[in-house]
């Protein structure tokens, strides 16, 4: 038995196999609804829910170029492209081409984005960082990617913006808010 196991495997480079991970769907993360249905994060990819199918129609795993199967947050640009933060980085869905577009230079597990006209903010655990698109977010190499001094060591598990401040929260820190306008940066709450 153990001849014809190592018959079969022999020869066989698993550095040039393609592997996926078959998971199920059915942890939602993050849900960005559109007109048709709603974008899915899901623990087996990123989803679609089609509201005249009442079904899931489309979804992208690793194998489509998403970093890791589980997707831990959404971010619906004006254009219908959907950013996606993983375990294992960040990646944008083209729309218009059905394609996961890999963010290389972002690698590490993304916990939380917000979308504030052409900035894209990313929460780690470790920091948050600003991702200005320059008009153009399928075109990666003209953004600008800042770290704001005051956010450089704290994370945020989830982020949003209103009214030109941008709310951060995590088990860490608590509430915080930041202004980018003055780049003021104070805790709110912190959790008992």
């Amino acid at each position: 038995m153990l001849r014809i196991l190592l018959c079969l495997v022999s020869g066989i480079d698993l550095d040039q196999v393609k592997w996926e991970s078959l998971l199920n769907a059915n942890y939602i993360y993050d849900i960005s609804p559109v007109p048709e249905g709603a974008w899915c994060g899901t623990n087996g990819g990123l989803r679609f829910f089609s509201l005249e199918d009442t079904a899931f129609t489309m979804g992208f795993t690793n194998v489509d170029g998403l970093p890791h199967n589980t997707c831990r947050c959404l971010a619906l640009l004006p254009s219908g492209d959907v950013w996606i933060g993983t375990d294992r980085g960040l990646a944008l869905l083209d729309t218009r081409r059905n394609l996961i577009l890999p963010y290389t230079n972002v690698e590490d597990s993304v916990l939380s984005l917000a979308l504030n006209g052409d900035t894209l903010v990313v929460g780690r655990s470790t920091d948050v960082y600003f991702i200005l698109m320059r008009g153009t977010p399928t075109t990666f190499d003209d953004d600008l990617i800042r770290i704001p001094d005051s956010l450089a060591d704290h994370g945020a598990q989830t982020l949003c913006w209103f009214e030109g401040r941008l709310w951060l929260g995590s088990s860490n820190d608590g509430l915080r808010c930041y202004e980018p306008a003055s780049g003021n940066f104070f805790k709110v709450v912190s959790l008992p």
